[in-house]
């Protein structure tokens, strides 16, 4: 439920160092120490860059945010966790906060972005599932809704709450009078701002900001917001700019929203440096993806698979670790078996592994990228050789040649099958491990979900199933219209959707109930 404060009061004792996952949305790598008319873009988030270990060449492993998330967090790409179409949650398995939370981490998580909602059981229930994005936390804060009502002629620009609220929740979850959790206990905390995603523009020009970044003759504040909006308002309606002027206002008002962002995180870091808990924290920063600013032809992500949305800033700080900036190609899929082996463990079902070795050695080579959209993937090899899917087709580049990928080349038969064997793994190593890909019980996320309550509350009725089972079962995909699931399958390409396999005693029970035959 919006607004819903999910709270699970285990009292835990452990070490006092915590550990900090932020996340930008949308915030692309180009941004960390850019500078404008003078200015720096990201001073607080360059600060964190040069007092830890900076990863400048960092990618996610998807160009939108639930499977990105689902990654990092999961140690997995897309085609391990599953999480390959807004229809999917993050899968029940080894995730970040269940893995600090089983070391006894308190773990809180405050998010601003809808996607990562709470999956809740059945009906009346504020008890989250055993899977999605907030299991494995204690304390789950999401569902934040719109923001405060705009003019008619500005509707379109309601985005999500602002990163000054975020650190309120964040200040209320860790206050002595209202946490939970012992004195002296360790805490995970997760917090997913959402200042840098579109549309930018904020409720109002924002002093010292708004404008900022603008090249050219300099408008007053107030004027400058106006344009902004309207430029963005069109944008979002589908209007792409069409002259330079306007494409140079849309990455200037984008980096408006990174300085919105920088400066949320700025004062959470400063509030971390006031309760003395900043030296001892381990931070890591990244982002889910970056955007499309018509290097391509579009702006924005969930588009293609171009670096432009898959390049991300990656920071950690950590106490005894020396500041060094690491070039070498990573996924940012690589922080949670980071985090194990922190802790002396290893994450055993995946094609990722620490971001240690590159940190402690230099000269390894570049890490293999691996991404995916809806079923299309991408990789670039260590060489920098490029195999992408796109728009029906495959595209090949080289990076080391032609970072923007303006120049695309003839089939590389190496490239091509270096693709297919990384979704193979990730596929193979999941289902060893017994990941199953679960569906959002949330109907706005999946649109078969109310086909799925009507056909489970015909067995709940005649006492063939609980509430519980029947929820269980629908996050398995069960009672899914074939039409649906076949539509579903022609979203995400040569992908089968596979929502009819079960285990032999579920399997049982259900033919047991009549449900199969």
């Amino acid at each position: 439920m919006a607004g819903a404060w999910p709270l699970i009061g285990r009292i835990r004792k452990a070490r006092k160092e915590h550990i900090f996952l932020i996340i930008a949305d949308a915030m692309r790598a180009d941004v960390i120490g850019k500078v404008v008319n003078g200015r720096e873009v990201t001073p607080n988030l360059n600060r964190l860059a040069a007092e830890g270990i900076y990863f400048s060449s960092a990618y996610a492993a998807a160009p939108f945010t639930k499977p990105s998330v689902a990654s990092i967090f999961s140690g997995m790409y897309p085609p391990g966790h599953g999480v390959e179409h807004q229809v999917f949650s993050l899968p029940d398995c080894i995730t970040l906060p269940k893995f600090l939370s089983g070391k006894g981490y308190y773990a809180i998580g405050i998010v601003a972005n809808p996607f990562l909602t709470a999956e809740k059981g059945p009906a009346k229930s504020t008890k989250p599932m055993d899977f999605g994005f907030s299991a494995g936390f204690d304390y789950y804060r999401s569902g934040f809704g719109k923001r405060a009502s705009l003019p008619e002629e500005l509707k379109v620009l309601e985005g999500y709450v602002g990163g000054e609220t975020m650190n309120r929740c964040f200040a209320r979850a860790y206050d002595p009078a209202e946490r939970s959790f012992a004195k002296d206990a360790a805490v995970f905390v997760y917090l997913h701002y959402m200042d840098s995603r579109q549309p930018w523009v904020k409720m109002a020009p924002v002093k010292g900001i708004t404008g900022a970044f603008h090249v050219g003759p300099r408008a007053s504040e107030d004027e400058c917001y106006a344009q902004d909006a309207e430029l963005i308002r069109e944008l979002l309606l589908g209007a792409f700019p069409k002259t330079e002027d306007a494409v140079e206002r849309v990455r200037a008002v984008c980096l408006e929203g990174c300085a919105y962002a920088d400066r949320a995180i700025g004062e959470l870091l400063d509030l971390l440096r006031r309760k003395g808990i900043y030296e001892d924290s381990t931070i890591i920063f990244t982002a889910d993806h970056g955007d499309e600013l018509l290097e391509h032809g579009c702006v924005g992500h969930m588009i293609n698979l171009f670096n432009t949305t898959l390049a991300v800033p990656l920071v950690i700080k950590r106490r005894g670790m020396a500041h060094v900036e690491v070039s070498t190609r990573v996924s940012n899929a690589m922080i949670l078996p980071t985090v194990m082996e922190w802790f002396g463990s290893e994450l055993e079902h995946t094609n990722l592994f620490s971001l240690m070795p590159y940190v402690e050695k230099k000269g390894l080579p570049n890490v293999q990228i691996f991404a995916s959209l809806f079923g299309k993937d991408k990789v670039i090899m260590p060489d920098g050789r490029e195999a992408m899917g796109h728009e029906g087709g495959i595209l090949y580049f080289n990076m080391a040649k032609d970072p923007a990928e303006k120049s695309p080349l003839a089939e590389d038969a190496e490239a091509l099958d270096a693709m297919r064997r990384e979704r193979f793994r990730a596929v193979s190593l999941a289902k060893e491990a017994g990941v199953v890909r679960r569906f959002s019980m949330r109907p706005w996320q999946n649109p078969w979900a109310e086909s799925q309550n009507k056909a489970a509350a015909e067995l709940e009725k005649s006492g063939k199933l609980t509430a519980e089972e029947s929820a269980r079962l629908k996050s398995l995909g069960r009672f899914i219209p074939e039409a649906g699931l076949k539509k579903l399958e022609g979203d995400l390409a040569a992908i089968k959707i596979d929502a009819s396999a079960m285990s032999a005693p579920e399997r049982d029970q259900l033919r047991a109930l009549g449900y199969l035959h």
